[in-house]
């Protein structure tokens, strides 16, 4: 392209071209970022592609919209971002609900904790949470219940 940019050179065709490079760039970078962030453990899971995700063309509310956003995004109050700001080391982020009210202190309070382990909030999960997910659960079943097509089970976290 180069070597013969004076020859009839289309401008579409290079913009097409460059686009496409930038945008495979950035692509690249995220990916890499995502994988070396530990903020991101969860979210590289969720984004299998960069476009606009499903739930957020559903008629759904945008306060749900908004939630399910924040959740997905670690965009929470739950100690292990709030901590994260106040210098206070992960391993020390404890959940705040287990260790006041049952006296357990071992578990960081982040998503996983919070939404499917949890003590404080076994009735609510028990209630608005397919039990698939709450019993035996795993890393793996927090993915699947986040999972940008499962609309219908992300909306009762909310």
């Amino acid at each position: 392209m180069w070597l013969d940019q004076y020859n009839n050179l289309d401008s579409r065709v290079c913009l097409r071209i460059l686009e496409e490079r930038l945008k495979s760039n950035f692509v690249q970078k995220t990916l890499c970022d995502m994988e070396n962030e530990k903020k991101c453990d969860i979210y590289k899971f969720l984004v299998d592609n960069f476009c606009l995700q499903y739930y957020l063309v559903k008629p759904i509310p945008k306060l749900y919209k908004k939630c399910i956003s924040k959740i997905r995004l670690s965009s929470h109050n739950l100690l292990i971002e709030t901590g994260r700001h106040k210098n206070i080391s992960r391993d020390q982020r404890i959940c705040p609900m287990c260790k006041l009210q049952f006296g357990q202190n071992t578990d960081i309070e982040y998503k996983y904790h919070y939404i499917l382990i949890c003590l404080k909030y076994t009735d609510l999960r028990k209630k608005f949470i397919t039990k698939y997910y709450w019993s035996n659960p795993s890393v793996y079943k927090l993915v699947q219940l986040l999972s940008a097509n499962n609309v219908k089970d992300i909306l009762k976290i909310c």
